[in-house]
């Protein structure tokens, strides 16, 4: 299970919850993309504003090996206080649950 804090709240993702996401994700663009300048200040406040905007949004990462995509993926997450959702090739997708919006009846 996957722990999301909202206002100092943990909340905990089932299983169930993760798979809607990963369906809903596979409608969606990449929203954002990670290029060769790496995980910027801006970059970051790119993500943090479309995150909050959409909840759920792909981003795509380029780096030579699934390993270091992970390493991006997960330093992303980290960063801008998200759910690091999956990794498919180059397009990882993220969640951070938006109280106010709430599309996924979290």
């Amino acid at each position: 299970m996957i722990p999301i804090i909202v206002n100092n709240i943990e909340l905990i993702m089932n299983n169930a919850q993760k798979k809607l996401l990963k369906s809903h994700a596979h409608h969606i663009k990449n929203t954002v993309s990670l290029g060769n300048s790496g995980i910027t200040q801006n970059f970051i406040k790119e993500v943090e504003n479309t995150i909050n905007s959409h909840e759920l949004i792909k981003i795509k990462i380029l780096g030579e090996t699934k390993s270091i995509r992970e390493q991006l993926a997960n330093e992303i997450s980290t960063k801008t206080n998200s759910e690091f959702i999956q990794l498919i090739g180059n397009q990882a997708t993220f969640f951070k649950l938006n109280p106010d919006k709430n599309k996924f009846n979290f």
